[in-house]
């Protein structure tokens, strides 16, 4: 009955955030987040977890000689996982309002950074991304498989040709102004 309650809870903030989410992404923001399959996996755990635990308990309360209180703690189990996982992939996010991002895990206090600071992005195994600062400090790590990952991905490269395009620029100005000078410097009046 509890873990029923708390998934109920879970799903209400869910849907919550999820207006929020459209709202913000109207705005011109997003948010890099789990696929929503993971919640309805997770949604199917809690159920089958619940179901399994409901059947087995009648079973039990009509006496039944092969079924124990352990078929039943087994079910709560399942569904309580069910609810953990649900959790932890809810509470795994980067929030991008403007040029700055917010990562936030499970168990850990929010890391802010601005997505101009990433320097690098290093592949860890197949699925999995971490982005780095030009100090080559870790800043936070991403599943590929991740709602908005292509966008974040995209600003980050789009950053980075941008500065290129400007470094680019700025060496030209600085060459532009040594010619300038030096053109100044050889005629004397």
């Amino acid at each position: 009955m509890v873990v029923f309650v708390v998934s109920v809870i879970i799903a209400s903030i869910d849907k919550k955030r999820k207006d929020s989410v459209n709202k913000s992404q109207i705005e011109g923001y997003f948010i890099v987040k789990k696929p929503d399959a993971i919640k309805y996996l997770a949604n199917f755990i809690i159920i089958f977890g619940l179901l399994g635990a409901l059947f087995f308990g009648i079973l039990l309360s009509k006496h039944t000689e092969t079924v124990s209180i352990g078929h039943v703690n087994v079910f709560l189990c399942f569904a309580f996982v069910g609810v953990l996982y649900r959790w932890y992939a809810y509470n795994k996010r980067i929030y991008v309002n403007g040029t700055s991002c917010k990562y936030v895990r499970l168990f850990h206090r929010s890391r802010y950074f601005d997505y101009r600071d990433v320097a690098d992005i290093k592949s860890v195994g197949h699925s999995r991304v971490k982005f780095y600062d030009a100090s080559n400090k870790w800043l936070c790590t991403v599943h590929l498989y991740c709602d908005n990952y292509l966008e974040l991905e995209n600003l980050i490269k789009g950053n980075w040709s941008n500065n290129s395009k400007k470094a680019k620029l700025d060496s030209e100005n600085i060459k532009r102004d040594e010619l300038v000078n030096k053109a100044k410097n050889s005629v004397k009046f």
